[in-house]
């Protein structure tokens, strides 16, 4: 029988040689078990999310409302209602629409009516049961214009109707494909706002520390001395109708700025930070512990150009104009290439793309041999073209928000434009102030912008010749009677082959007469450890959609058998 006395009795024996030989052997024959014992495992067992972990999430804007009623542009509030409170349907994160409280959607033939059957056995926050009240309530508060919310002109003709505890149908004037977007509008409790009166609710404490049917529960908050809060506090909801979520605690921890939230990141004082900018993005890339996410928004930026101006107006310059923009560039060097080019408003994630419409490509001679058919042959003392027969020249001023990456665009589009003899005079203007100074009325000869068109694009207030006038978004001031009829189809039709053929056509007709510049779709950024999975997020409607399936995060595993 084999003892240690006999090993080693038998080891000092060896020379050195074979000594060195049996412990390779004996360290390969122990590596080899290790990696036996492990590859087996990995074959009858899988790494399952394990409960438990805690996101701190950096952010730098105060919530005031998180109340979906009241609540507008504020980022933090709508992050926090998107953990805290639900919709009747939701945003998958393919871009997809799917139901939420709603467990199925009837929508009748001529658009106008939608039939909504409710989940059962879904709990507030607080324990009360959610039904069919708080919807009707909900849109009811937004109707009525004593509480003041931004919603009422979306909702105020609309009508709705309890059919049952757990249905409601909303009646339509016009038939409009938008609505089923729009019932992912969070819903509130009746049974705590209905006893508030409107005057009181925007002092209410509930405010704050808000009741939901979300994954999320409000928890405690902490304010500094000047009374700025520093840190929200929330815990999973233990009931969640969809599943109990992994992760245990969420914290909001709130900065001055993005800057100092970015700190935080990189010292590991926070694990998701809202948002990062595109400079940011290359400090952080060799960073093993944290990881880059994007999401797909459906919005462009583009240059709108006034169809008043005698220069502008006319398509062939604008068509030299976009020949001679290095879009690429722009990607590269502003947006670090997380954009995607464009020559036509809506990119390839949505209904309406159409690839054969983004072919243009950059050529800046042929922009200048247009020009040159144009009759602008000559230059002044200038070096800016002009024509001989009326002596004008190829000359705009071009209006650009006061926002860092929108005046490296105007810079680069301005070298290009100056390179072919158009001289472009920039107007920077304070983002505050664009609409006041430039957007309603129109003041501007062209103008660097972004438009958002909706998960389900609607083109409608963009190019729509109803809205040339402020508040209308036609902010080129263009006109075409055919653009008019198919957007009015489009945004009545439930067929989504209709309506994709409808936008493809109004995106051939924009492409030809040229009131804009498609520039591109810039991803929108933000950063995680990569301890935290399962966010699996890539195409949204909004920023604080990155939340919609935080009930699948995870931030421990565990082994269990397949």
């Amino acid at each position: 029988m084999w003892s240690w006395t006999k090993i080693k009795t038998i080891y000092s024996k060896f020379s050195p040689k074979d000594r060195a030989i049996a412990i390779i052997c004996i360290f390969a024959l122990i590596i080899g078990i290790i990696w036996g014992i492990s590859s087996f495992i990995g074959a009858v067992t899988e790494l399952k999310p394990k409960p438990g972990g805690k996101i701190i999430y950096g952010t730098w804007e105060q919530p005031h409302f998180i109340n979906p009623v009241l609540s507008q542009n504020n980022e933090t509030d709508n992050d926090l209602m998107n953990l805290i409170y639900d919709g009747l349907i939701a945003i998958d994160q393919r871009g997809k629409i799917i139901n939420d409280l709603a467990s199925e959607i009837n929508i009748s033939k001529d658009g106008k009516t939608y039939e909504v059957i409710l989940k059962e056995n879904i709990l507030w926050h607080d324990g009360t049961p959610f039904t069919a009240d708080d919807v009707i309530f909900t849109i009811e508060a937004i109707q009525n214009a004593r509480y003041n919310s931004p919603w009422y002109n979306i909702w105020r003709d609309i009508k709705i109707e309890k059919i049952g505890d757990y249905m409601v149908r909303f009646y339509l004037n016009t038939p409009q494909n938008q609505f089923l977007q729009h019932l992912s509008f969070k819903i509130m409790p009746a049974h705590i706002w209905a006893n508030i009166s409107p005057t009181q609710w925007p002092l209410t404490d509930y405010n704050l520390k808000a009741i939901g049917t979300g994954p999320y529960c409000y928890e405690k908050l902490e304010k500094s001395k000047e009374g700025s809060i520093i840190a929200y506090h929330l815990k999973k909801n233990p009931k969640y109708f969809k599943h109990i979520p992994y992760i245990q605690n969420i914290t909001f921890s709130f900065y001055e700025t993005q800057d100092d939230a970015f700190e935080a990141l990189i010292q590991g004082k926070i694990n998701l930070i809202r948002e990062i900018s595109y400079y940011q993005k290359e400090l952080i890339k060799n960073k093993n512990k944290l990881i880059i996410k994007r999401i797909v928004l459906p919005r462009y930026y583009g240059v709108f150009f006034n169809q008043k101006h005698n220069l502008l107006s006319n398509k062939n310059v604008v068509k030299a104009l976009e020949l001679s923009l290095d879009k690429q560039k722009i990607i590269d060097t502003v947006f670090y290439q997380e954009a995607e080019l464009l020559n036509a408003p809506i990119s390839k994630n949505f209904i309406g793309h159409s690839q054969s419409l983004n072919q243009l490509s950059y050529n800046p001679e042929e922009a200048k041999n247009i020009l040159k058919n144009l009759g602008f042959e000559d230059y002044n003392n200038d070096k800016i073209l002009e024509k001989k027969d009326n002596n004008s020249s190829a000359e705009f001023t071009l209006t650009v928000p006061l926002v860092d990456e929108l005046m490296n665009v105007a810079n680069i589009a301005k070298q290009n434009w100056e390179a072919i003899g158009v001289k472009v005079n920039i107007n920077p203007v304070s983002l505050q102030n664009i609409y006041q100074d430039s957007l309603k009325l129109r003041n501007y000869d062209a103008i660097i912008f972004g438009e958002a068109y909706g998960i389900i694009p609607n083109l409608f207030y963009f190019w729509h010749s109803s809205q040339i006038t402020a508040p209308g978004l036609n902010i080129s001031m263009y006109s075409n009677s055919e653009i008019d009829k198919l957007l009015e189809q489009s945004s009545q039709t439930q067929s989504q082959e209709t309506l994709e053929q409808n936008l493809i056509k109004i995106q051939e007709l924009l492409t030809r007469d040229k009131p804009a510049i498609f520039l591109c779709n810039p991803y929108f950024l933000y950063a995680q450890s990569y301890k935290i999975k399962g966010n699996n997020i890539t195409t949204v409607n909004m920023p604080s959609n990155k939340f919609e399936n935080i009930e699948d995060w995870y931030i421990n595993t565990r082994r269990v058998l397949k």
